[in-house]
């Protein structure tokens, strides 16, 4: 990866190969949550949910060669075209023309789960889910669990960067310490050279005043003795200098290297403040949703029940004016019948002869006459 694509998102690229027999999503999708939990060590739930997010970022963005420039770094890019990037719509357009790209984030930072979830859960991912009868709630919902465990191992790496950061500076802080006082004796060692230097022109010029050879010859040997000294000390003192020098410079990289890490740190952090902010947003919409369906939910039982209701009411009704038309048929039948016998008794009374006779029979009224004492 180049400097200047730090920034930048890597990925792992997937082909779907010409003589590859895949013919629906969810296969595809088993496919590749195996491979993430393999490879990264997602769990199972991890891995299908990813790879659902995964197909729909891939589908919805197929082809879409502006995004990924401005997204992905060169290496990325010089591998896909904007004939084979994505996911077809199509299955049948799968085998030899389909590229998926998995966004991985990289960085200083250690990252446990590479992925990166941000981007496969953008804006138009989650409205295409939310089209579903279920609004993909509980894909959604599984996402965000990943997602808060991201930030959970990011802040742990983080606070063991940041342990490492502050020794690093206690270490450049010391080293700083010790190149001063290592230029206080340079400086201390200079002032002893230049009272060395005093001493040897005092010598020189008590060599003019001296008489005797043999004097003089040792005095001589005194100055020269002195002046291979100071010499020997001036050069230690370059040696030294040159090795402060050195020091100051690797110091200076040093530095360089922490404040570059400081600011990996930083930015970090400020992704991480992003993520859980995306986090908190992600559970206002998926509770909003859940209140929309449960909303939904109890209308369409509502809706159940009173269509239960008109069914029972309808039958209730039917019933009654079964009997209803019941009662008037028997109500009929009666009445017919009454004056079919009322028909029969004037037809009989017409063919007697004698009151006396009724229906074939004789008819007579027989009085008995009670006496005293019951006889």
């Amino acid at each position: 990866i180049l400097e200047k694509e730090t920034n930048k998102l890597s990925a792992d690229i997937l082909s779907i190969d010409k003589q590859a027999k895949i013919k629906h999503i969810n296969g595809l999708r088993l496919v590749l949550g195996s491979y993430l939990s393999k490879k990264y060590g997602y769990t199972e739930v991890e891995g299908k949910v990813l790879s659902i997010f995964l197909t729909y970022y891939n589908a919805l963005n197929k082809g879409n060669m502006d995004l990924f420039k401005g997204k992905y770094n060169s290496v990325v890019l010089s591998n896909i075209t904007i004939d084979n990037a994505g996911l077809s719509m199509y299955y049948k357009e799968w085998p030899g023309s389909s590229k998926i790209l998995v966004p991985l984030i990289l960085d200083n930072i250690k990252v446990i789960r590479p992925i990166d979830s941000t981007e496969v859960s953008e804006n138009k991912i989650i409205e295409a889910l939310r089209k579903n009868p279920d609004k993909g709630v509980e894909d959604r919902k599984e996402l965000v669990n990943l997602k808060e465990k991201e930030v959970g191992e990011r802040k742990k790496d983080l606070e063991e960067k940041k342990k490492d950061l502050n020794t690093d500076k206690v270490l450049l802080t010391n080293r700083q310490k010790l190149i001063e006082k290592k230029k206080e004796d340079l400086k201390e060692k200079e002032g002893q050279i230049k009272a060395k230097e005093e001493d040897l022109k005092e010598k020189k010029d008590e060599i003019k005043d001296v008489k005797t050879p043999e004097e003089k010859k040792k005095l001589e040997e005194k100055v020269k003795n002195k002046e291979e000294e100071i010499k020997k000390d001036k050069e230690t003192i370059v040696k030294k200098e040159t090795e402060i020098k050195k020091e100051e410079k690797k110091l200076e990289e040093k530095k360089e290297e922490v404040k570059k890490e400081e600011n990996v740190v930083n930015n970090a952090e400020n992704k991480i403040a992003k993520k859980e902010e995306e986090i908190k947003k992600d559970k206002e919409e998926i509770k909003k949703d859940e209140t929309q369906l449960m909303i939904e939910k109890d209308q369409n039982n509502v809706k159940k029940d009173l269509a239960k209701k008109d069914e029972e009411l309808n039958k209730k009704a039917e019933e009654l004016q079964n009997k209803d038309t019941e009662l008037k048929t028997n109500r009929q039948k009666l009445e017919e019948k009454s004056q079919e016998l009322v028909k029969q008794e004037n037809e009989l009374k017409n063919k007697q002869v004698d009151n006396k006779v009724f229906a074939g029979k004789f008819y007579y009224l027989k009085t008995k006459n009670y006496f005293g004492e019951g006889h």
